[in-house]
Order: structure tokens, then C-alpha cells, then sequence
């Protein structure tokens, strides 16, 4: 036997709404599930595209906001503590003439002062600031690492340096940029969990037979806790897994996970 793990997340906007989860499990049984109904981090993701002033959709996990520089001096911002408060938490990114590295904070709003030339441009790289982030010392420094875990942006391998903005030479990204996406978990109401003989290669076409048990034991998952149910096969193969949750009354983000038993031939 060998297992496959799948790990599928969605955020369920302040509703109710409805979070949809399609596995394809290649006609294995038995099939263990577990939903998980946690708090989400907020967070920053700095990279191309998208406006000056950025882009802070409802219930995504990240705003984002143009560097216009290479990808690979994009970091991403996240609160170290899950659910709302981290939503207050402000980043700003300068760059002055002569500029040295530095990071100050005021209550949860954190400015980033960047190494620069004699004309002001930014002249470390993303993984020389992760480096510098890390080893700064000082009061400002240890408020921000207390609060803001900072990475590589996804795309990013942190060879290129920070562009300051086209309307503002001394920002790389707007003055007290928030971090947005926080969410603090509320209970989810019904879980639907069919089968189907069919797989992804057939776009789940159905038919789709309901597993009642399993949908029953799913239900009603509570802020920051799992449950767990397992499908033995039924009257037809398991190809195709739909998992249907909905949400509570606020916004959640929800994790579906399926370890699928694979029987290997002899």
C-alpha cells in the first residue's frame, strides 16, 4: 500500500458562502478526510503587476502591490499571529539618498528604511534584506520580527533589488501599506461529500452519489479545530471526491486534506 496526501484550502467569505473541494482519487478506497476551520494570517505580498495604490480584495490572503522592479526583489509580509489583529499591523518601505538600513515601529506600524546609493536607490538585494531583517538589533527590529514573519514572495529568489514607485521616489511601496486577509474562524454550518465514478480527466461529470455518514460527520467544524471521516468505497469506484462546506455567519478559511490508500500491484 502507499498513500497520496492532498491538501486543497479556500476562504469562505462572511456569509453564509460556500467552499467547494474536487479531488480526484483514481478509484481508491478506503479514503480518509479531515476538514480543518482555522484562523488566517494576514499578509503582504509585494510583486509585478497591479496599481500603485494596490489591491486589497475582501477574504484573500494578501494585498499586492507593484515594485516595478524585477520579481525577485519582491518579500512577502505575514503576520506571525493568525485572525484579525493582523490586519492593523502597517508596512512602509523607504529609500532615501545615502539611506542605511534600519527598521523603526510605532505601535504596529513598521517602516523598513533600505540601504541606498548616494542617489537613493536601493542596493541590497531581497535576500540581503531578509539577512538584515533578521540580524538588525535594536528596539524597532525586535517589535518588528515579534509581529511580522517576512519571506521570499512567491516568484521571487531574491536576487533583485527594490524600484522605488514611478509616483513616489521615496517609497518602493505606498506609505503605511496594511497587511489584509486576516480572519478569525466562526463555525461552519453543513458539509456535503459525494463520490463519483468519474475522475478529473472527465471534468467531474458525475454522477454524484452522496456519502450521508461522512457529510454528517463533517459538519458544524468550530473555530480553530478538525474532524475527520472516512469513505470505504460504496456501490461504485471513488474517482471522483466533490466536498461541499458552507460557512458559518463570518469568514473562515477551510482545509480539506484526503490521504487516498493506494494498492500497489505485485
Amino acid at each position: 500500500m502507499r498513500s497520496r496526501i492532498v491538501r486543497q484550502e479556500q476562504g469562505v467569505a462572511t456569509g453564509p458562502a460556500t467552499a467547494v473541494f474536487l479531488v480526484d482519487l483514481d478509484g481508491v478506497a478506503p479514503v480518509t478526510l479531515y476538514v480543518e476551520n482555522v484562523d488566517q494570517k494576514a499578509a503582504l505580498i509585494m510583486r509585478e503587476g497591479g496599481s500603485d495604490a494596490g489591491n486589497n480584495t475582501a477574504n484573500t490572503r494578501a494585498a499586492s502591490h507593484q515594485t516595478h522592479g524585477s520579481k525577485n526583489g519582491n518579500l512577502k509580509f505575514e503576520a506571525v499571529v493568525a485572525g484579525t489583529s493582523g490586519n492593523s499591523n502597517t508596512i512602509e518601505i523607504t529609500a532615501a539618498p545615502s539611506q542605511a538600513f534600519s527598521i523603526t515601529n510605532i505601535s504596529t506600524a513598521f517602516t523598513i528604511n533600505l540601504l541606498c546609493d548616494a542617489s537613493g536607490k536601493p542596493i541590497q538585494t531581497a535576500l540581503q534584506i531578509l539577512n538584515a531583517i533578521e540580524n538588525a538589533s535594536g528596539a524597532g527590529p525586535t517589535a518588528y520580527r515579534a509581529a511580522i514573519n517576512t519571506f521570499l514572495a512567491p516568484g521571487s529568489d531574491g536576487s533583485g533589488s527594490m524600484e522605488v514607485l514611478a509616483s513616489d521616489a521615496t517609497h518602493v511601496i505606498p506609505a503605511a501599506t496594511a497587511l489584509a486577509g486576516g480572519t478569525a474562524a466562526t463555525a461552519t454550518s453543513t458539509a456535503t461529500i459525494e463520490v463519483s465514478p468519474t475522475g478529473a480527466e472527465d471534468g467531474f461529470p458525475g454522477p454524484w452519489v452522496a456519502d450521508s455518514g461522512a457529510g454528517s460527520a463533517l459538519s458544524t467544524v468550530t473555530a480553530n479545530s478538525a474532524k475527520q471521516s472516512q469513505l470505504t468505497g460504496g456501490p461504485i469506484p471513488v474517482k471522483g471526491l466533490r466536498v461541499t462546506i458552507l460557512g458559518g455567519s463570518g469568514a473562515s478559511w477551510i482545509v480539506l486534506s484526503v490521504i487516498a490508500e493506494h494498492k500497489q500491484s505485485v
